[in-house]
Protein backbone atom coordinates (compact mmCIF):
# COMPACT_ATOMS: atom_id res chain seq x y z
CA UNK A 1 0.00 0.00 0.00
CA UNK A 2 2.98 2.31 0.45
CA UNK A 3 6.64 2.47 -0.51
CA UNK A 4 8.14 3.59 2.82
CA UNK A 5 6.97 3.23 6.39
CA UNK A 6 8.41 4.27 9.74
CA UNK A 7 8.44 2.20 12.91
CA UNK A 8 9.77 2.41 16.45
CA UNK A 9 10.09 -1.37 16.65
CA UNK A 10 11.93 -3.93 14.57
CA UNK A 11 10.11 -6.19 12.16
CA UNK A 12 8.70 -9.51 13.29
CA UNK A 13 9.87 -12.66 11.50
CA UNK A 14 6.52 -13.03 9.73
CA UNK A 15 6.77 -9.43 8.45
CA UNK A 16 10.26 -10.10 7.10
CA UNK A 17 8.94 -13.30 5.48
CA UNK A 18 6.38 -11.16 3.63
CA UNK A 19 9.21 -9.25 1.97
CA UNK A 20 9.74 -6.24 4.22
CA UNK A 21 13.16 -4.74 5.00
CA UNK A 22 14.13 -2.59 7.97
CA UNK A 23 16.86 0.04 8.02
CA UNK A 24 17.84 1.90 11.17
CA UNK A 25 17.51 5.63 10.57
CA UNK A 26 18.09 7.00 14.07
CA UNK A 27 17.90 6.24 17.75
CA UNK A 28 15.62 7.75 20.37
CA UNK A 29 15.20 7.21 24.06
CA UNK A 30 12.20 7.03 26.29
CA UNK A 31 12.44 10.08 28.55
CA UNK A 32 10.99 9.80 32.04
CA UNK A 33 9.11 13.00 32.86
CA UNK A 34 8.12 14.48 36.21
CA UNK A 35 6.81 17.76 37.60
CA UNK A 36 9.68 20.29 37.90
CA UNK A 37 8.96 20.69 41.62
CA UNK A 38 9.70 17.00 42.16
CA UNK A 39 13.02 16.62 44.01
CA UNK A 40 13.73 13.27 42.36
CA UNK A 41 16.16 13.76 39.47
CA UNK A 42 17.23 10.16 38.83
CA UNK A 43 15.48 6.78 38.98
CA UNK A 44 16.87 3.30 38.52
CA UNK A 45 15.40 1.05 35.86
CA UNK A 46 14.33 -1.26 38.68
CA UNK A 47 12.40 1.54 40.43
CA UNK A 48 10.72 2.69 37.21
CA UNK A 49 9.53 -0.87 36.65
CA UNK A 50 8.26 -1.04 40.24
CA UNK A 51 6.40 2.25 39.84
CA UNK A 52 4.69 1.07 36.66
CA UNK A 53 3.96 -2.32 38.19
CA UNK A 54 2.36 -0.57 41.19
CA UNK A 55 4.86 -1.74 43.82
CA UNK A 56 6.26 1.75 44.52
CA UNK A 57 3.44 4.22 45.11
CA UNK A 58 5.03 7.13 47.00
CA UNK A 59 7.91 9.39 45.99
CA UNK A 60 9.50 9.02 49.46
CA UNK A 61 10.27 5.39 48.54
CA UNK A 62 12.71 6.66 45.87
CA UNK A 63 14.21 9.62 47.74
CA UNK A 64 11.51 12.22 47.11
CA UNK A 65 8.85 13.92 49.17
CA UNK A 66 6.01 12.10 50.92
CA UNK A 67 3.64 12.30 47.96
CA UNK A 68 1.57 9.76 46.08
CA UNK A 69 2.96 8.81 42.66
CA UNK A 70 0.52 9.32 39.79
CA UNK A 71 1.89 7.10 37.01
CA UNK A 72 0.59 8.10 33.59
CA UNK A 73 0.83 5.84 30.56
CA UNK A 74 0.45 6.34 26.82
CA UNK A 75 -2.35 4.91 24.64
CA UNK A 76 -1.98 1.19 23.94
CA UNK A 77 -0.88 1.44 20.29
CA UNK A 78 1.48 4.42 20.64
CA UNK A 79 5.16 3.89 19.91
CA UNK A 80 6.26 5.01 23.36
CA UNK A 81 3.75 2.66 25.04
CA UNK A 82 5.00 -0.22 22.89
CA UNK A 83 8.55 0.66 23.93
CA UNK A 84 7.55 0.75 27.62
CA UNK A 85 5.84 -2.65 27.34
CA UNK A 86 9.01 -4.01 25.68
CA UNK A 87 11.16 -2.43 28.41
CA UNK A 88 9.00 -4.01 31.14
CA UNK A 89 9.43 -7.47 29.57
CA UNK A 90 7.46 -10.13 31.43
CA UNK A 91 6.39 -7.61 34.09
CA UNK A 92 2.91 -6.35 33.24
CA UNK A 93 2.13 -2.65 33.57
CA UNK A 94 -0.55 -1.84 36.12
CA UNK A 95 -3.94 -0.77 34.78
CA UNK A 96 -3.56 2.74 33.32
CA UNK A 97 -5.40 5.75 34.65
CA UNK A 98 -8.35 6.55 32.40
CA UNK A 99 -10.67 9.45 31.72
CA UNK A 100 -14.20 9.30 30.44
CA UNK A 101 -14.52 11.49 27.36
CA UNK A 102 -17.84 12.49 25.84
CA UNK A 103 -17.90 12.53 22.05
CA UNK A 104 -21.24 13.75 20.72
CA UNK A 105 -23.06 10.86 19.01
CA UNK A 106 -20.59 8.26 20.23
CA UNK A 107 -21.48 8.75 23.88
CA UNK A 108 -18.85 8.28 26.55
CA UNK A 109 -15.54 6.70 25.62
CA UNK A 110 -12.83 5.74 28.07
CA UNK A 111 -9.32 6.89 27.14
CA UNK A 112 -5.93 6.37 28.73
CA UNK A 113 -5.05 9.38 30.86
CA UNK A 114 -1.87 10.76 29.31
CA UNK A 115 0.71 12.82 31.22
CA UNK A 116 -0.63 15.84 33.00
CA UNK A 117 1.94 17.89 34.85
CA UNK A 118 0.39 17.68 38.29
CA UNK A 119 2.04 17.13 41.65
CA UNK A 120 3.21 13.54 41.96
CA UNK A 121 2.98 12.86 38.22
CA UNK A 122 5.38 10.65 36.30
CA UNK A 123 5.16 9.88 32.61
CA UNK A 124 7.29 9.00 29.62
CA UNK A 125 7.61 9.88 25.98
CA UNK A 126 10.16 9.67 23.23
CA UNK A 127 12.82 12.21 24.16
CA UNK A 128 12.74 13.93 20.80
CA UNK A 129 8.98 14.32 20.93
CA UNK A 130 9.12 15.79 24.44
CA UNK A 131 12.12 18.06 23.95
CA UNK A 132 12.17 18.75 20.23
CA UNK A 133 8.60 18.70 18.97
CA UNK A 134 6.32 19.66 21.85
CA UNK A 135 8.76 21.55 24.07
CA UNK A 136 6.55 20.98 27.07
CA UNK A 137 6.92 23.72 29.62
CA UNK A 138 6.67 23.02 33.31
CA UNK A 139 7.87 19.42 33.15
CA UNK A 140 11.34 17.96 33.44
CA UNK A 141 13.13 14.91 32.16
CA UNK A 142 15.11 12.95 34.72
CA UNK A 143 18.13 10.67 34.53
CA UNK A 144 17.77 6.88 34.45
CA UNK A 145 20.47 4.87 36.23
CA UNK A 146 22.49 8.09 36.50
CA UNK A 147 22.36 8.94 32.79
CA UNK A 148 20.40 11.95 31.53
CA UNK A 149 18.69 11.46 28.12
CA UNK A 150 20.84 13.67 25.90
CA UNK A 151 21.28 13.20 22.17
CA UNK A 152 24.81 11.96 22.85
CA UNK A 153 23.88 9.45 25.57
CA UNK A 154 21.06 8.06 23.44
CA UNK A 155 23.17 7.80 20.27
CA UNK A 156 26.02 6.11 22.14
CA UNK A 157 23.67 3.67 23.87
CA UNK A 158 24.79 4.86 27.32
CA UNK A 159 21.22 5.93 28.17
CA UNK A 160 19.47 2.68 29.19
CA UNK A 161 16.06 3.05 27.49
CA UNK A 162 16.94 3.43 23.79
CA UNK A 163 15.20 2.20 20.68
CA UNK A 164 16.17 2.33 17.03
CA UNK A 165 13.79 4.06 14.66
CA UNK A 166 13.34 2.13 11.43
CA UNK A 167 12.57 2.85 7.80
CA UNK A 168 10.50 -0.04 6.43
CA UNK A 169 10.61 -0.84 2.71
CA UNK A 170 9.57 -3.68 0.43
CA UNK A 171 12.37 -5.95 -0.84
CA UNK A 172 13.17 -5.29 -4.47
CA UNK A 173 11.33 -1.94 -4.62
CA UNK A 174 13.74 0.58 -6.10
Amino acid sequence: RCDIGLSSRNLKDEEKAKGLNETILAYDGIAVIVNPENTVSDLSIENIAKIYKGEITNWKEVGGENEKIIAFQRPERSGSQSMMVYFMGDTPLKEPLTYEMEYAMLGIIEEVAQYHNEDGAIGYSFRYYFDGMTQVEGAKMIAVDGVYPTTESITSGEYPIVTPLYCITVKGNQ
